[in-house]
C-alpha cells in the first residue's frame, strides 16, 4: 500500500501544470534586487582593485626611477 502512495505522489508532481503553478508560486516568495547586488559588489570589489591598481602604479614609476638614475652619468 505504501508504494502505490508514493507512485501516486510522484504522478501528481510530475503532472506539468501542477508543476508550473507551484512554480509560480515559489517565484513569487523569492525576490532579487540586482541594484543592491551590484551595489555591494562594488564595495566588495572596489577597494582591492584600487589597491592592487595603486601597487602597479607604484611599481612601474619605481622602475621608471631606477632606469633613469642607472642611465645619469
Amino acid at each position: 500500500m505504501r508504494e502505490h502512495g508514493r507512485a501516486q505522489k510522484e504522478r501528481r508532481w510530475s503532472h506539468p501544470r501542477k508543476l508550473a503553478k507551484k512554480i509560480r508560486i515559489l517565484g513569487q516568495v523569492i525576490q532579487i534586487d540586482a541594484a543592491k547586488i551590484e551595489a555591494h559588489l562594488g564595495k566588495t570589489l572596489r577597494s582591492p582593485l584600487e589597491e592592487t591598481l595603486n601597487a602597479l602604479l607604484d611599481a612601474e614609476a619605481q622602475h621608471e626611477r631606477q632606469r633613469q638614475y642607472h642611465r645619469l652619468p
